[in-house]
């Protein structure tokens, strides 16, 4: 009788060979011990089909090969587009951090002629108000010359009165 198999001695890689969680095995190992899949007897082949056996292993191994060889292929493929994106993400990644720096640059600036227009515009205010103030006073000034040459006048007719 064959002995039966335990998870112990199972291949880690084997995922459907794993004990469940209740430490009952699963289908898979209970199917290879009740020997419905696996047999001591070795497979009785007629003789004069082993160079086809042969032939056949040969060409499951040369596919198997080419398959190793295209995943492999599919792999540094990957592997490649995974760097080209690291690479373009790096690259992008450093041209945002240049697109931040010349917008704060150029807020700060904004802020800067902001300030420098409100300074403008606080000076043209000023001025208006200057020349308001100043014509006024030149209109005063202009209307006490006014009645001062009126004054001269009436003093200047008052002494030839006399």
């Amino acid at each position: 009788m064959v002995e039966p198999l335990r998870a112990p001695y199972v291949d880690a890689d084997v995922q459907d060979l794993r004990w469940n969680a209740g430490n009952e095995p699963s289908p898979a190992l209970e199917a290879i011990n009740s020997n419905s899949i696996v047999t001591t007897e070795p497979a009785k082949l007629p003789s004069s089909n082993w160079p086809g056996a042969i032939n056949l292993v040969e060409r499951a191994a040369a596919t198997i090969k080419e398959y190793e060889q295209k995943f492999k292929d599919v792999e540094a493929d990957a592997r490649a587009f995974m760097k080209r994106v690291d690479e373009e993400q790096s690259r992008l990644h450093a041209y945002i951090a240049s697109l931040e720096t010349t917008v704060a640059e150029l807020e700060e600036r904004a802020q800067e002629t902001d300030a420098a227009l409100h300074d403008v515009k606080i000076e043209a205010w000023e001025a208006k108000l200057k020349l308001r103030s100043a014509e006024t006073r030149a209109q005063e000034a202009e209307a006490e010359i006014q009645r001062s040459n009126a004054y001269v006048r009436r003093v200047e007719e008052l002494l030839r009165e006399v």
